[in-house]
């Protein structure tokens, strides 16, 4: 619990839930944000606008599926690795206990980096669905600008 509420601290205390669930949920509102957004026309554009929509919900994907898995791993870790402690009274099955003292500080550090990284990525992606729900065609209106304007375009799409 250390860990997680620091993390979260860290990462943005403006996340007021993470869970995989939420992550998951932020990568398919950005994307059917941007298929919305550009609707089902078969153009370049459109191709471009899929492209990153499809990566970002695929990342928030394998986010989610990481602290679900290491969520588990960790009331596992917890609750049915506490019979290795008894094995710390005698001197030739001590290190049976200490191992399992060492798992569980890996797994407590690696919750603690999997959740600094979601709560910055569900920071980030919470702002980016609340942008897209602003604007209908942010998507295809960022690609007109970048080919349209030659090279000063790049810098009017960004």
């Amino acid at each position: 619990m250390l860990f997680r509420s620091s993390a979260i601290y860290i990462g943005g205390d403006e996340v007021e839930r993470l869970s995989p669930t939420h992550l998951v949920n932020i990568g398919l509102s950005i994307f059917l944000g941007a298929m919305k957004a550009i609707g089902l026309t078969a153009d370049f554009l459109t191709f471009l606008a899929w492209v990153p929509a499809l990566i970002i919900l695929l990342c928030f994907v394998a986010l989610g599926a990481h602290l679900l898995v290491t969520l588990v791993e960790s009331y596992i870790v917890i609750s049915g690795g506490i019979i290795f402690v008894g094995f710390m009274a005698f001197r030739g099955t001590a290190p049976l206990g200490e191992g399992y003292f060492q798992y569980i500080l890996y797994v407590a550090v690696k919750l603690f980096f999997i959740i600094l990284i979601a709560s910055v990525a569900a920071a980030i992606g919470d702002e980016m669905v609340t942008i897209l729900e602003q604007f209908d065609n942010l998507w295809l209106e960022a690609f007109r600008r970048l080919f349209e304007g030659g090279p000063g375009g790049a810098v009017d799409a960004v």
